[in-house]
């Protein structure tokens, strides 16, 4: 095919928003979107070379994959192992262990299985992956498994066949998105089913052109490249996506490839000499940047700062650089003095695929000399309470209680759990129950929307809740009541809750209006709620940072912060907390950890966090002795019967005016 010098530019403004992104850089939030140009591109790519090669009768299966391997294999092969030495540096055991199973994922193309697993694309946890990013190759090398053999079938009934075989698959594809995106987000985003429709919109160019030939309209072109500029800088990680709405960048993509032609504003913006630059080397650039930024991430003890993060995207595309001179172009190169066979590239593609598997196998066990990091990175491992199985409300099961007739009832989500070490830690013979379902508020009718969980978790919440407080009713009197939660989607900007069976913008005082109404069911029950103000959530995970600085030899106070330096959705939720003192109990953790404006993030050497914003069990046992938690909440006043039937009757009236 016709080289398209607009094309590489396009493939620029695929890339650097991607680095942006990753990077951490403000006003980039869609930069994510970049792999999606990818897709449209390489959809369009790959359709246009093999119907090129079917139309002059010398397509060969054999020699597409040749071509791939050398395109693929070399530069990620330089990356996969430029990461090892890395690894073995920087990271903790378990992180270790985790990257030695994604080096044979990487493998196998099938990373993006893998990471649909393990985490969300959006999660903190996902920034310290330094192959997060081969999910998208996996998605395009499981596309080339099935297409061009489809195609090569396809082509042998005609145009319209072809055609109509590809509209269907893309049509197919985006209604698996659009549902996904509500129904399974995570797998959504990294799974092959729900990403074809791009690629397919790829095709659906390749095909136009094949009969119809090049198009030329400025106005088209133009209107595409102001659609996807658009979605990277108004789109964000709360977008549902892929989905629907991905038809405005993907749309943006195919008015490009279809209409920016030589001397169109389009195509002469995309083809200017930096834009063509990096979109030849955007391949390796693509994979520099996030293992450069994944092992920063994992040196510093806290976030990175923009100027390093900007130091490390200049590294990458002069790493890029380096990769496309010297590893891609030899590579790619099957004619002339120099070049390498295709018996020479499916050899070594064999044996760099082996050693990537047999080295990924065999270094993911852990060293000896790692024990006193294990045990460290022992005491920062998810809390759940009394049980893993008390991590969705098991108000039912033995393990969930600490006796027969509890006198608390820690009430809430993980914050909740990590609450329940903490008052045992002060009082090892508490009796309690644990009521905990992982990011559900206590709150009387309301749920949030939380963007990382399916459609159907809202009832689930909500019935999680429903248990807790029929609980409430039947065993209310003495009762003292932990309310527990972060209150993140209850105060976070943009965020939406389920109020009574109706959606509405968060805010701070429905939160403080829906805890008036909590606190009043409560008593109303003859039982008493104790408020928790979470410990501060900080702007990096403070457990590793702990783990961290052991592992590196500085000192654990590095790892302290300012009280202001806190995540301002903690400080938003703490002061509506606070608009009940005087009439409610309050545990206030902050004023433990920071008691000159500065929090401990460990004692003794041993992380008080787990992650940014969760104590860890040996963390939450010392805070809650300090705090003399015990005695704060049993010692909160119960509900005299004059209070009770006049907390019942507030109750009841608040009920139904919402």
């Amino acid at each position: 095919m016709k080289y398209r010098a607009e094309v590489d530019g396009l493939r620029a403004v695929a890339v650097i928003p991607v680095i942006a992104f990753h990077a951490g850089f403000p006003g980039f939030s869609g930069g994510f979107l970049g792999v999606d140009i990818f897709f449209v591109i390489s959809g369009y790519l790959i359709s246009s070379i093999v119907l090129g090669d079917l139309e002059k009768e010398r397509f060969s299966i054999i020699d597409f994959y040749e071509r791939r391997a050398r395109r693929i294999l070399p530069a990620l092969a330089l990356v996969v192992a430029a990461c090892i030495p890395l690894a073995e540096w920087l990271m903790l055991p378990g992180q270790r262990t985790d990257f030695y199973e994604s080096v044979v994922a990487v493998a196998l193309f099938v990373s993006n299985i893998l990471f649909w697993t393990e985490t969300s694309y959006f999660g903190a946890a996902s920034e310290l992956k330094p192959l997060l990013h081969t999910w998208s190759l996996a998605v395009e090398e499981q596309f080339y498994l099935f297409f061009p053999p489809l195609l090569w079938l396809l082509w042998r009934h005609g145009w319209k066949a072809t055609l109509a075989a590809v509209v269907a698959l893309f049509m197919l594809s985006l209604a698996v998105s659009q549902w996904a995106s509500v129904a399974a987000p995570s797998l959504n985003f990294f799974l092959l089913p729900s990403r074809v429709w791009e690629l397919m919109a790829g095709a659906l160019c390749a095909l136009t052109q094949h009969r119809y030939g090049s198009w030329r309209n400025g106005a088209l072109g133009l209107l595409g490249l102001m659609l996807i500029v658009a979605s990277l800088f108004l789109f964000d990680d709360s977008t549902p996506f892929p989905s629907a709405i991905g038809l405005i960048p993907v749309g943006g993509v195919a008015l490009i490839l279809l209409f920016a032609r030589e001397e169109t504003a389009a195509a002469r913006i995309l083809s200017l000499k930096p834009f063509i630059w990096i979109g030849l080397i955007s391949y390796s650039a693509y994979l520099w940047h996030q293992p450069l930024f994944a092992f920063m991430r994992l040196y510093a003890l806290k976030e990175p700062t923009m100027l390093q993060m900007g130091g490390l995207s200049i590294l990458s595309l002069l790493l890029a650089w380096f990769s496309y001179r010297f590893v891609e172009q030899p590579f790619r190169q099957r004619r002339g003095e120099g070049a390498v066979s295709m018996r020479m590239i499916f050899s070594a593609s064999g044996v760099l695929l082996a050693l990537m598997l047999a080295g990924g196998g065999a270094l993911r066990g852990e060293r000896s000399g790692d024990a006193q990091l294990l045990a460290l990175q022992e005491l920062i491992k998810p809390s759940y309470g009394l049980s893993t199985e008390c991590r969705e409300n098991a108000l039912d099961k033995p393990v969930c209680r600490t006796a027969e007739q509890p006198k608390i009832l820690v009430w809430g989500d993980s914050h909740a759990a990590h609450s329940v070490p903490a008052i045992l830690g002060d009082e090892p013979d508490a009796r309690l129950i644990q009521a905990t379902y992982y990011s559900c508020p206590p709150l009387v009718g309301v749920v949030p929307m939380n963007r990382d969980k399916p459609a159907a978790w809202a009832d689930e919440c909500a019935a999680a809740n429903a248990d807790a407080e029929d609980y409430i009713r039947r065993h209310g009197a003495g009762l003292k009541v932990v309310i527990a939660s972060p209150w993140r989607w209850n105060v976070e900007a943009g965020a939406r809750v389920r109020v009574d069976g109706t959606w509405q913008d968060s805010s701070a005082d429905l939160l403080e209006r829906h805890l008036r109404r909590t606190i009043a069911f409560v008593r109303a029950n003859g039982a008493e709620p104790i408020l928790v103000i979470s410990p501060p959530r900080v702007t990096y995970d403070a457990g590793q940072c702990v783990v961290k600085a052991r592992a590196t030899h500085r000192p654990a106070h590095a790892c302290d912060f300012r009280i202001e330096d806190v995540d301002p959705r903690w400080t938003l939720a703490r002061d509506v907390i606070e608009r009940f003192s005087g009439d409610v109990a309050i545990v206030r953790f902050g004023e433990i950890m920071c008691p000159n404006g500065t929090c401990r993030t460990s004692k003794n050497g041993k992380p008080l966090y787990r992650d940014l914003t969760h104590f860890s069990d040996y963390g939450a046992a010392e805070i809650g002795r300090e705090a003399d938690i015990y005695d704060l909440v049993m010692s909160a006043p119960s509900p005299a019967e004059a209070t009770q039937t006049a907390a019942r009757s507030d109750f009841e009236k608040d009920t139904r005016r919402e």
